[in-house]
């Protein structure tokens, strides 16, 4: 074998340039998540996570679930297609002692309050201020209240009522329940009949009338 031309590095030069790297680029190439970084990763995975919790406003039960949860403070529409019955059950069945929520059922939507917010007075004052000049407001148990009322319980009656107007001659006297739920979902429309029905046994009792008989006596009858 014919030795090399002067200069040409032998097989063993070779080998040894061939395997040589920059030591500082091989940290970078083999650079993966070590021990020691798995620990503030977590950390900031439990922050992110503790930090979504804190900004989360509450589920107001019944009216709103996973899927949909409105912002504090604020007018919202009903998302989901559930009737007012099926909303007051799981409202009343539900803890919700830290929430207000008034509730405007004709049109379906409602505004949420935290209760334990140290300026929850102020905004929910607020609020009915608002509208009071034309609107109304009950507790669905008791009946009607004025404003000053439902500030004052608002901790203790924490759902009320609000509309504009009555659609119904007299006016409900007990069985917000039922007149609640004689509107339809979609149409936003009451069905009369059934509410009247029940509200004219449960709620307004039966009207009498007084009658004279042909032989003159006076008697009264239920119609």
């Amino acid at each position: 074998m014919e030795p090399h031309p002067p200069g040409t590095p032998t097989n063993d030069v070779c080998e040894v340039a061939a395997i040589e790297e920059d030591p500082n680029t091989q940290p970078q190439r083999s650079r993966s998540i070590s021990h020691e970084d798995a620990p503030n990763m977590q950390l900031q995975t439990t922050l992110s996570a503790s930090h979504e919790m804190i900004i989360r406003p509450p589920i107001a039960p019944g009216f709103e679930d996973e899927s949909f949860i409105a912002p504090l403070n604020r007018m919202a529409n009903i998302s989901h297609h559930r009737g007012a019955n099926d909303i007051l059950e799981t409202w009343f069945r539900s803890p919700n002692a830290g929430l207000a929520v008034f509730y405007f059922f004709k049109a379906r939507q409602y505004i949420k309050f935290r209760l334990e917010d140290p300026h929850s007075r102020p905004q929910i004052t607020e609020f009915l201020l608002s509208i009071a000049n034309d609107h109304f407001f009950a507790d669905i148990h008791t009946g009607l209240l004025n404003w000053e009322d439902v500030i004052e319980n608002i901790n203790e009656t924490n759902l009320l009522l609000v509309f504009t107007n009555l659609e119904h001659d007299p006016p409900v006297a007990k069985n917000f329940w039922a007149y609640v739920c004689s509107f339809d979902v979609k149409t936003g429309k009451r069905h009369s009949r059934d509410f009247d029905e029940d509200n004219d046994d449960s709620a307004q009792g039966r009207r009498k009338r007084t009658e004279k008989s042909p032989s003159g006596r006076t008697e009264e009858s239920e119609y």
